[in-house]
């Protein structure tokens, strides 16, 4: 979900175009958006994770910036770090006028999209305030949808090879630990539970 909001440093406010993904574990500013904020943080070396176990390493820094709805109803600070480029080239699409194509969406007052037109700020599940739903639309009717994801993936390895990987336990932190030696520790546990059944 995209929508417009206003991020500031304290002094100076900004007009920028928010994405909401709880499936991002972090929480990033574009580095064009921090620049013209003039948003100071700690520097700091990030690897972020994509599909299929690539991991890209970035220089950031992590700042703290106040996010305010368009009608001043809802603000709260958010701590992010900054990237130079949050979403490629996706822009914020004006769902505004968009929604005319659809009459299930005709009834739902969408805001208009900040001129910026790209998203300045990504905000993932560690801000878990900002993904508090206020009001839902429901309808009867089925809606399908599609996400699509963006990856890179280096050419020794095929699609298949790059799925399989992700589904593999390991890739989720998930191992046997059938086949490792036990500690001194973890084989005085097993036969203290071992005497007692």
């Amino acid at each position: 979900m995209v929508l417009p909001a206003v991020i500031s440093n304290g002094t100076k406010t900004l007009k920028v175009n928010v994405m909401l993904d709880n499936c991002s574990t972090g929480s990033y500013v574009s580095d064009a958006a921090a620049e013209e904020l003039t948003l100071q943080g700690k520097s700091q070396q990030l690897a972020i994770s994509g599909t299929g176990g690539t991991e890209v390493k970035k220089h950031s820094r992590q700042v703290e910036v106040m996010v305010t709805s368009l009608d001043k109803t809802f603000s709260a600070n958010l701590q992010a770090n900054v990237l130079d480029n949050i979403s490629s080239d996706t822009p914020a699409f004006e769902w505004s006028k968009l929604k005319k194509e659809w009459p299930h969406l005709q009834s739902i007052p969408f805001p208009n999209v900040a001129k910026r037109r790209q998203i300045d700020v990504l905000i993932g599940s560690d801000n878990p305030i900002f993904h508090h739903i206020l009001q839902e639309f429901r309808r009867s009717s089925k809606s399908y949808f599609t996400r699509t994801y963006r990856t890179n993936h280096t050419e020794e390895q095929g699609p298949d090879d790059i799925l399989r990987r992700f589904w593999e336990l390991e890739s989720i932190g998930i191992r046997d630990e059938t086949e490792r030696e036990l500690t001194p520790d973890e084989k005085a546990a097993v036969a203290q539970v071992t005497d007692y059944i």
